[in-house]
């Protein structure tokens, strides 16, 4: 006869094995009860007061232990505003409204994102263990067009950049791993963006932002046919912090690219970028604007005709305790490059061009 007190309750043994007078499998002589309802009694569940946690239950991208096991995560599981769970972060976009919260759980998404509303997206554990993938995309993994965004803990690689109609009607691709335009406020942080081509920004390309901000971010690897290998800048006033931009390739600015704005720079490594023809690790075309970098490495940047380490095509450049390096390290053919008139103070440079 089935004990009623056991019915339908996972941990039921009518044999009585643990030999505690009731007809559960723990080793206490009460029979365990399933408070909120959901087949689980309490010596099994691992919070018998939420129906939602449970043995086998579905994770979610909460850092909650729901199907009581530790070493599950939610993988693959994305979560808008805390509640609502998605399989895919387009989705999550789309059905998010402005202010929203989508945080990604660990895992390679193999998808293009396109976002035209104000939210933030964040991955639980950073870019090493959330990644979008491009492979097999015509567009960037994220592109981002006339919404505020704040972007935290992702790996961008392996896309192809997102067509623009430029000035004369044709096409061009920006911004290989991501491409924005036409941001009031955008805030990358803690990112990875490695693996992407296009003709501008092979790694990132970000144009008309009204205030953009790069922390302790990574861009190596990139490649842009024209300018800006690793990031290109246009029109969008920038303060880049903690930022390494390594290794990537252009025609013109084979690290970074800045155009047409203002720039304040803090603890940049700019290294072993290269450039077929002028900026191997930056070009600056910014007339009537001043780029700032401070407390920063310009190491081992090449040129195939000028500028090495920086091409300053029109602006202000101005530098404080930047290091541009010696014997192997140094920029080749040389440091600065343009028809520049150089300024320098204590170490520091005051570096003007087209003014």
């Amino acid at each position: 006869m089935t004990d009623p007190d056991c019915y339908n309750a996972p941990d039921c043994n009518e044999s009585d094995a643990d030999a505690d007078a009731d007809a559960d499998a723990d080793a206490d002589a009460d029979a365990d009860t399933d408070n909120d309802g959901d087949g689980y009694t309490e010596d099994a569940d691992c919070n018998d007061n939420d129906a939602d946690i449970h043995p086998g239950a579905a994770e979610a991208c909460d850092s909650i232990d729901r199907d009581c096991d530790p070493s599950t995560h939610g993988d693959g599981a994305v979560l808008l505003n805390g509640s609502e769970i998605f399989s895919s972060i387009q989705a999550a976009v789309t059905a998010a409204s402005s202010g929203s919260e989508i945080l990604v759980c660990n895992g390679t998404f193999n998808e293009y994102v396109l976002i035209e509303k104000n939210l933030t997206l964040s991955s639980l554990h950073g870019y090493e263990a959330t990644t979008i993938d491009g492979s097999g995309q015509t567009l960037s993994p994220i592109t981002i067009s006339g919404a505020s965004v704040t972007l935290t803990g992702f790996t961008l690689n392996n896309g192809t950049g997102t067509a623009l109609v430029d000035d004369d009607g044709g096409s061009v691709t920006i911004g290989g791993g991501l491409a924005a335009l036409n941001t009031p406020n955008l805030e990358i942080n803690a990112c990875a963006i490695a693996n992407n081509t296009a003709q501008y920004g092979g790694g990132m390309a970000i144009l008309a932002a009204g205030s953009l901000s790069i922390t302790d971010t990574w861009v190596f690897y990139n490649e842009a046919e024209t300018s800006g290998g690793g990031v290109y800048l246009d029109e969008s006033d920038s303060v880049l912090q903690g930022v390494d931009i390594t290794e990537n390739n252009a025609t013109y600015g084979g690290g970074l690219a800045l155009v047409n704005q203002t720039t304040t720079i803090d603890d940049l490594d700019l290294s072993d970028n290269e450039a077929t023809q002028d900026g191997g690790g930056l070009y600056v075309q910014a007339l009537e604007y001043n780029t700032e970098i401070t407390n920063s490495e310009v190491f081992r940047n090449e040129a195939g005709n000028t500028g090495g380490g920086l091409f300053l095509s029109a602006g202000r450049f101005i530098t404080t305790d930047v290091d541009w390096g010696a014997a192997s390290d140094t920029n080749s053919p040389n440091d600065i490059g343009g028809q520049v008139s150089i300024t320098e103070l204590s170490g520091n440079l005051d570096i003007s061009a087209g003014n």
